[in-house]
């Protein structure tokens, strides 16, 4: 498809690579878009331009080939011709020949290289895993298809097009895989581009649906702004509130990209990780595409990869998933002048009355074997006390003097480490980090792969460790020092 701009000047000339094997063949195209204008050199004072091309996809190579300086958006160039390439595996290589004369944006769209029939099997043994790749060339995938006064969709130029046409509410458009297993790590993606409309209210992917009530939302908004969320039974749940991000571009194509890795979730924009959070359950198999409130937008390259090499939480055994709703599970209670222990309205309340020592509480898991992959996670609430002092959750623990602990303070540190016959040792020492709620709850977590455990806080990676062996299979709470904490919703989970 020809380069286009309405700031190009003078003669513009594409043509593609020779090495290229597919089944058509391509002639040079050339357009004379305006007559060079005369002028005498002596009266001509030497001026700069800029150049900024967008490529689609958003991750292609952009290369000005006669001159040295490698191209960045918006680089200054004297008035001149320049040759300009853009290049992606697996696309048609693009070159062209621009006359700058004044400052330049120009939209680039790489068109998918054409595999002879030869080459069929060996594409498809790498595509086992692709559930579906679809570039809407038609609507072979049956997407909905309608025209009213409110809505229009339809499938045109390769291109899904989504027209709200009221100032209120949302429309949605999915497709059910039922090839999503529950606990599939999985990647979806999307090109979207903001063609017309508003340019404060969210359009992007929807997925893990079960219906127009029961859904995950990963959003952006033409002005610059992404936010993650979920309605559960019709009700919306911020995730993660409206952030701004110069990663994302007002006026060209933007890439979004969700990718689950057991219960993380990490979300995508052209590339850059923006944000990660943690989903235990989604709602269902629905996939597809939202946009709210009265604009235009263009979908295009909608991609589901299911990772099949990744960690196996179908295999996955539950051993407690604890809401402290009642004490089936006979936590330690206890009432006296060092130490409160019970479990109340759906809490294990844990209030360290000393002002020396520590205080623990914790279960055997018999069922955790030595090297065993696993989760566990925990919520904890602050109530009192004082705020420089560690609590949080202990693990691979044979009794007091032999346990690890992953611990967090009020005043918004982390630290890991170990006691070992009842020495303590700093495996990561006190680190500050803002993930943490000073005044509300805090999800901690851990998992395991192999020797490699992974630290979580309020669902953003925090660091790593290698721990070689555990002492033990006990797993619970500690607090250090004079303060109450609640803990709820502890959860382990073995692969």
């Amino acid at each position: 498809r020809p380069w286009t701009s309405s700031s190009v000047n003078g003669d513009f000339y594409f043509k593609v690579d020779s090495d290229i094997n597919y089944q058509e063949s391509k002639q040079i195209v050339s357009k004379k878009v305006q007559e060079d204008s005369s002028f005498e050199f002596e009266d001509v004072i030497p001026t700069n331009f800029s150049i900024t091309i967008n490529p689609t996809p958003y991750d292609a190579q952009i290369a000005i080939t006669n001159i040295k300086p490698k191209y960045y958006d918006g680089m200054k160039l004297k008035k001149g011709s320049y040759d300009v390439k853009v290049s992606k595996s697996g696309y048609i290589t693009k070159r062209g020949k621009i006359d700058l004369k004044s400052d330049l944006n120009l939209n680039i769209v790489l068109q998918k290289k054409k595999i002879v029939s030869d080459n069929l099997m060996s594409k498809k043994s790498n595509r086992n895993n692709i559930i579906i790749d679809e570039n809407f060339n038609d609507n072979y995938e049956r997407w909905l298809i309608k025209e009213d006064e409110e809505v229009l969709l339809k499938v045109s130029d390769g291109k899904y097009i989504f027209e709200h046409k009221k100032a209120d509410k949302s429309w949605m458009s999915w497709k059910t895989f039922d090839k999503l297993n529950d606990y599939d790590d999985f990647e979806i993606e999307v090109d979207t581009y903001h063609s017309s409309g508003i340019d404060n209210y969210p359009y992007g992917l929807l997925f893990g649906g079960k219906d127009v009530n029961n859904v995950y939302w990963f959003s952006i908004t033409k002005n610059g702004y992404y936010r993650i969320g979920k309605f559960v039974n019709g009700k919306w749940e911020g995730l993660v509130a409206y952030k701004k991000d110069n990663i994302i571009n007002r006026n060209g194509t933007n890439n979004l990209k969700v990718k689950r890795s057991g219960n993380n979730i990490d979300f995508y924009i052209n590339g850059k990780k923006i944000t990660s959070i943690v989903a235990d359950m989604l709602f269902g198999k629905n996939v597809g595409m939202h946009v709210e409130f009265n604009q235009k937008i263009e979908f295009d390259n909608f991609k589901i990869t299911k990772n099949n090499q990744a960690l196996k939480r179908q295999a996955r055994t539950i051993l407690v998933d604890e809401r402290f709703d009642n004490n089936s599970q006979r936590w330690v209670t206890s009432d006296n002048e060092d130490i409160l222990l019970k479990v109340s309205y759906g809490k294990y309340i844990f209030d360290h009355k000393r002002t020396k020592n520590s205080w623990m509480s914790w279960k055997t898991f018999d069922k955790l074997n030595d090297y065993d992959d696993f989760e566990i996670e925990l919520d904890t609430k602050h109530s009192s006390g004082i705020d420089n002092y560690p609590y949080g959750l202990m693990f691979g623990a044979s009794d007091t003097a032999n346990t690890f602990w992953f611990s967090i303070t009020k005043n918004g540190y982390y630290r890991v480490g170990k006691f070992d016959n009842g020495k303590w040792e700093a495996i990561i020492p006190y680190v500050k980090d803002s993930i943490i709620n000073q005044y509300s709850s805090n999800k901690l977590k851990l998992k395991r792969i192999g020797n490699n455990i992974d630290f979580y806080i309020n669902g953003k990676k925090c660091t790593s460790a290698t721990i070689d062996k555990f002492f033990g299979k006990k797993i619970g709470m500690h607090v250090e020092k004079n303060q109450r904490i609640e803990f709820d919703n502890l959860k382990v989970i073995k692969y």
